[in-house]
């Protein structure tokens, strides 16, 4: 797992340069998950400053360069691109998997959208500005409740996912 905290725009590079793992052995998919995954934050000066339009120009970067590298027989497709808000770590993240996944690793209900806007604007409206439900605010009782009730069979996942062949 990478973690990285962006503090300007060419911080975003650090990602784009490192090695991609890709097998297409569903015996080290966790390998895979665990060496492709991004946890991306930001620095509090730049949350404040960050374009939306810079977070989607990334990830539509990226997955343009794995398309290249697909093309160029550098990768060896179908590969999958998802990528979500993850509320308790307050981090936009992403992976990358070999293979046309279609049961993605999580163990809560997921929606789908083959589009970046709401993941990214729930990171922005929430995670990037270090806003963690239930910790950073005074929640009333009820909101309390509620939060200790989400679990994975209740809950559900906006996850960006795209694929390459």
């Amino acid at each position: 797992m990478n973690v990285i905290t962006i503090d300007n725009a060419s911080d975003f590079n650090a990602i784009l340069e490192t090695e991609i793992l890709i097998t297409h052995d569903p015996a080290r998919q966790q390998d895979e998950i665990y060496s492709n995954m991004w946890c991306i934050m930001l620095s509090s000066s730049y949350a404040q400053k960050i374009p939306r339009k810079d977070i989607i120009d990334f990830f539509e970067y990226l997955i343009k360069a794995l398309q290249a590298a697909a093309n160029q027989k550098e990768l060896c497709g179908p590969i999958t691109v998802y990528g979500w808000y993850d509320s308790q770590a307050a981090q936009l993240r992403y992976n990358i998997l070999s293979g046309a996944v279609q049961q993605l690793p999580f163990g809560c209900k997921l929606h789908i959208v083959d589009k970046l806007d709401s993941v990214v604007d729930a990171f922005l409206q929430q995670g990037a500005c270090g806003w963690i439900p239930g910790f950073n605010e005074d929640l009333s009782e009820k909101e309390l409740d509620k939060l200790e009730e989400a679990t994975p069979e209740n809950t559900t996942l906006t996850v960006f996912c795209t694929y390459i062949y």
